[in-house]
């Protein structure tokens, strides 16, 4: 069985690259080293002011 967590956030748009790198060092590393992670995945999308992130694990 696979179980697929799907977290989300919302940054300003010009704060897009800062909460990336954010992600990056801190959450994605740890993900990774989790025992039986499958893979990790940040998807973004800018609308307007707000750029949305979805962290998919797995």
């Amino acid at each position: 069985m696979l179980i697929t967590r799907i977290w989300h956030g919302v940054t300003a748009a010009h704060h897009a690259d800062s909460y990336l790198q954010y992600l990056q060092q801190s959450g994605i590393t740890d993900y990774k080293n989790t025992p039986g992670n499958r893979g990790v995945q940040v998807l973004r999308r800018v609308e307007a002011e707000v750029c949305h992130f979805w962290t998919v694990t797995r």
